[in-house]
């Protein structure tokens, strides 16, 4: 919600087209890449992704996102090849706060997490 309250404010003659468009897109994406899917955890978050609330059903779409695109780019650190799991996509792309004033806490961790791996954080609240 803040998201787009704060896109709206900066972009008042344009609409986030994410959500409206989203079932869509993600109904096609799933289509061209299901055989992609090889880890078995999708399947949790593939029952929960047909949930009758449209928030759960978003979020949990989204978090299936690296199971049919998984990841493939490889980082060469300290001599050795390594990349990213899935599970640690997941991880990444959504972060759960119970409330607002725990948001500065989980990036402080996050960043800390990051720079003890030498990975790169980015993190959009």
């Amino acid at each position: 919600m803040l998201i787009t309250t704060d896109f709206d404010r900066i972009h008042p003659d344009r609409e986030v087209k994410l959500f409206s468009k989203w079932q869509t897109f993600y109904d096609d994406l799933y289509k061209l890449c299901e055989r992609n899917i090889k880890d078995f955890s999708f399947a949790d978050i593939q029952e929960n992704a047909k949930a009758d609330n449209e928030e759960v059903r978003f979020i949990h779409q989204l978090m299936s996102i690296p199971f049919l695109i998984p990841p493939k780019g490889r980082l060469i650190q300290n001599k050795s090849h390594w990349k990213f799991s899935i599970q640690e996509v997941v991880q990444g792309l959504i972060v759960h706060a119970k409330s607002s004033g725990d948001i500065g806490q989980i990036v402080e961790d996050q960043r800390n997490k990051a720079s003890k791996e030498s990975k790169l954080f980015n993190p959009i609240c």
